[in-house]
């Protein structure tokens, strides 16, 4: 074999050695991508291969300080000594005893290059020689690479743990979400992009589904059917899943009359990144009872409120009209008075109609409450007077004196009240659409009727305005009679002065003429006694002291009588009439 051959093959040797090293190593190497194997290895078979004393691997700890991260020939006490503060891993004084001593020669090979505050020292691979050594320049590069497949190792390394940690955090975060989730009172349902569904044990207990479901497709029914309008909820569901940005809140109600307020939203990432939708239920059946309660306590409340002031109006109304009526005797002036007072809070317009003593009835007043109409109330007034033979109204009840209340007081039947076409087209006009007509009666007495009668206004006569206008009317009734009573008392007063004037006359004249016999008595007495008087003289005198004191007896057992008709005891006497001596004693005052 030729030189040149010898130095071909020796060359291929070298070469065959290098790949076999560097191929050995770099499976090594490769074992780091495991985080579970340590650096200690391939810096073990590193040192092996090219003979080094010592093999080290430097990078930064978290606080930014030197730390050893793998060796290979240095003790256990060794690796415990802490390194000291550099500006660079290249500069570091190692503290081993291992690396004491002259004649020791270091590759210096940077592994990773700076990336950021928390790494600004990098990381360095230092191979330790105990002198220069014997091998071929081309190893230097093999370590070179070598480096490179370590930095892609490490960085892999810390990614993995960075994402070990972020799947750890994940879990705990997820672990957290599912037992809140659990925890939560309220039902939950999440669809992901890919039509998965997910929910937690209160969704499951409000629907009654199963312990798992496959996707969304196979949980729509069921959920639907359990509310009350099964289609709509179906619907909706449907909708929000292919909506990517629409959130929604409404109230369902299930079939068992349960209510939820139920949420929906899209769930994204802080980046905007579409995860899937959700819907969160939340039992809102107490919160309605209660809110219905306090509605309904609301309505009471202001229906109370409506009410006292109603009574209030009520009581300050009839409080007014008991003003009005007692404060005049002549009831046409306060009845007309009071009639205008129901106007326009309780009637729109209103009318009284009186039966006089003669059992005549004639309408006292029409009021009504829009001055344009005043001409028309005045002719229903004057016109048209209570029509007695119809079947209903003002006539019916001046007639059997019962109330009567018209709540919708239809076309036909105002016709028959008016009784004639002219009578209901006034009626028309003033408006008549609800009435109330009650009786004005007094110690059974039929005194009159009082109408209040709603047109245009739109409000209409119940039970409390008939009570209401029957108190009213009887106070109205009371007003009426105590007029009229007085009125029959003054005109039995003034009966009275008359036939006492007439009875003093005629008391006067007896006694006159018994006075004169009486003082002509007297005179003959004291003239001398009555021997001197003619019997005839004497006769006429005691006749007619007699005749005058009989009439003047008459006169006060008639006086009498009067007294005993009105106390309801008069008693007839019989006695004999003497007419020729009346009738002479009328012949006397006339001449």
């Amino acid at each position: 074999m030729s030189s040149h051959e010898e130095g071909d093959l020796k060359l291929t040797e070298e070469r065959l050695a290098r790949i076999s090293v560097l191929q050995e190593l770099t499976v090594s190497a490769l074992d780091l991508f495991d985080p579970r194997r340590s650096m200690d290895d391939l810096l073990d078979r590193l040192a092996m291969r090219l003979g080094c004393r010592a093999v080290v691997c430097l990078g930064p700890s978290e606080r930014g300080t030197p730390r050893l991260l793998g060796a290979s020939g240095l003790s256990r006490a060794s690796r415990a000594c802490p390194l000291p503060a550099a500006s660079s891993l290249e500069e570091l004084c190692l503290p081993y005893l291992e690396l004491a001593g002259e004649g020791l020669v270091r590759w210096v090979f940077r592994v990773t290059p700076p990336e950021g505050p928390a790494d600004a020292l990098g990381c360095v691979l230092l191979l330790y020689f105990d002198g220069e050594p014997r091998l071929p320049a081309q190893y230097h590069g093999v370590v070179e690479r070598l480096a490179d497949i370590l930095r892609t190792a490490l960085l892999h390394r810390r990614l993995y743990a960075r994402t070990l940690e972020s799947e750890r955090g994940l879990f705990e975060q997820k672990t957290l979400l599912e037992c809140q989730s659990e925890a939560s009172l309220d039902g939950i349902l999440f669809v992901a992009t890919d039509a998965a569904a997910s929910y937690n044990e209160r969704f499951r207990e409000i629907f009654e589904l199963p312990e798992a479901v496959g996707g969304f497709g196979d949980l729509l029914e069921p959920v639907a059917d359990r509310t009350a309008v099964p289609a709509d909820m179906a619907e909706r569901m449907k909708r929000m899943v292919l909506c990517r940005e629409e959130q929604n809140r409404t109230e369902v109600v299930l079939h068992d009359g349960r209510s939820f307020d139920v949420a929906c939203a899209p769930v994204k990432s802080r980046d905007g990144v579409y995860f899937g939708r959700s819907w969160y239920l939340r039992d809102i059946t107490e919160r309605k009872r209660v809110e219905l309660e306090r509605a309904l306590l609301f309505q009471q409340e202001q229906l109370a409120r409506a009410q006292a002031e109603e009574a209030r109006q009520r009581a300050s109304f009839l409080a007014e009209a008991s003003r009005l009526l007692a404060s005049s005797l002549d009831y046409s002036a306060t009845l007309e008075r009071v009639a205008q007072l129901a106007l326009p809070s309780f009637a729109d317009w209103s009318m009284v109609d009186v039966v006089e003593e003669d059992n005549s009835s004639h309408r006292v007043v029409v009021a009504h409450f829009d001055p344009a109409k005043a001409k028309l109330a005045e002719a229903l007034r004057t016109r048209f007077p209570p029509n007695e033979e119809a079947p209903a109204g003002a006539g019916r009840v001046l007639v059997d004196g019962k109330s009567e209340l018209f709540a919708e007081l239809e076309p036909a039947l105002l016709r028959q009240i008016a009784g004639c076409e002219e009578h209901f087209e006034v009626l028309q006009a003033l408006g008549a659409r609800s009435a109330v007509i009650v009786p004005l009666t007094a110690r059974g007495k039929r005194l009159g009727a009082f109408s209040l009668v709603y047109g245009d206004s739109g409000r209409r006569y119940g039970e409390a305005e008939l009570a209401l206008a029957e108190d009213l009317a009887c106070r109205a009734a009371l007003a009426v009679d105590n007029a009229r009573l007085y009125l029959r008392t003054r005109e039995a007063v003034q009966a009275r002065d008359e036939f006492l004037s007439i009875a003093s006359h005629e008391l006067r004249t007896p006694v006159t003429s018994l006075q004169l016999a009486a003082q002509g008595l007297l005179r003959v007495a004291g003239n001398g006694g009555f021997d001197a008087v003619p019997p005839a003289f004497l006769r006429t005198s005691l006749e007619t002291s007699v005749r005058q004191s009989a009439r003047m007896a008459q006169l006060i057992d008639r006086l009498l009588d009067v007294s005993r008709i009105q106390a309801g005891r008069v008693e007839l006497q019989l006695e004999p009439v003497d007419l020729p001596g009346d009738r002479r004693e009328i012949d006397r005052f006339e001449l």
